[in-house]
């Protein structure tokens, strides 16, 4: 009998179908409680071989996560897929040393320029558990995929922009029906605008909606699975919280004055802060100079 994997008790493998499990984040923001690990995962079985999307928030949770597969899969992780260039996705990779890790090459570039600043920003969020990052935690993508859509191992991938020059990838596992968006959906209450155009994102939201992304199931970045519908409803709460943003601001009003459109997630904080970005974002476009 293998022995236990030390920490690995909350760790766990729902399956969703033939060769394909859902390993969920605890949700909210990383802190010293969750140790980061936020943000689901998803392992697939392919030819023989373990795929990963997504590693986790820090190296000593890889560790604990390729414990974890050993001792229940009977066979290590081959491959990680690194879907966009947020540390609490990414940082894993240090602990996966044997594993191939794969990226978009312009996720790959952002992972580059920015893992600096997110390991800094994390260790902060982390606390007392800050100490699981260690002293090299940055271990970048050396295997590039390019272009707009494609296929690697069980999956479909299509590339889709958050910000400018800012992408992150979608994936649809072939046999499950189960499609992933990272950095586009949450279903743990709205979507998160953090660090991106919401004009953007509210479009490439949208553009789930339809072919060729139709999936029976959703995984987000965070939250429980989402039907089709909860999909829609993403669509729709940006473009009414941009559209409230534009016309509070072409009437002149002020942010500290302009109430958050009605939303189900008014009570959440990410509405609030979503409210700020959209009206900032709305203000910046007013004041910008119109193209020559």
């Amino acid at each position: 009998m293998l022995a236990a994997c030390p920490g690995g008790e909350g760790l766990r493998f729902e399956p969703l179908g033939a060769g394909l499990w859902w390993l969920p984040g605890t949700g909210g923001e990383a802190s010293d409680a969750n140790r980061g690990a936020v943000s689901n995962l998803l392992l697939a079985r392919h030819q023989g071989r373990l795929w990963l999307l997504g590693s986790g928030p820090t190296p000593a949770f890889g560790r604990l996560l390729a414990c974890r597969v050993q001792q229940q899969f009977g066979q290590p992780v081959a491959a990680v897929i690194n879907p966009w260039a947020r540390a609490e996705l990414v940082l894993g990779n240090a602990g996966l040393p044997a594993a191939e890790v794969w990226a978009h090459r312009q996720v790959a570039e952002a992972m580059r320029e920015q893992c600096a600043h997110c390991v800094e920003r994390l260790q902060q969020r982390l606390g007392a558990a800050a100490s699981d990052l260690g002293s090299a935690p940055v271990r970048l993508p050396t295997r590039w995929f390019d272009g707009d859509h494609g296929r690697l191992g069980p999956f479909d991938w299509w590339r889709l922009p958050r910000a400018a020059g800012r992408v992150v990838t979608v994936w649809r596992h072939r046999g499950a029906g189960v499609s992933a968006a990272h950095g586009l959906l949450w279903f743990d209450g709205p979507p998160d605008g953090r660090d991106a155009e919401l004009a953007l994102l509210a479009a490439s939201t949208a553009r789930l909606q339809g072919a060729p992304f139709s999936a029976d199931r959703w995984v987000g970045e965070q939250g429980p699975l989402g039907a089709p519908g909860a999909v829609h409803e993403q669509a729709a709460y940006w473009q009414a919280l941009l559209a409230a943003a534009r016309q509070g601001v072409e009437q002149g009003g002020l942010a500290d004055a302009a109430p958050a459109p009605p939303s189900p997630w008014a009570a959440h904080p990410r509405h609030a802060l979503n409210w700020q970005r959209a009206w900032r974002q709305a203000e910046n476009g007013l004041l910008q100079p119109p193209a020559r």
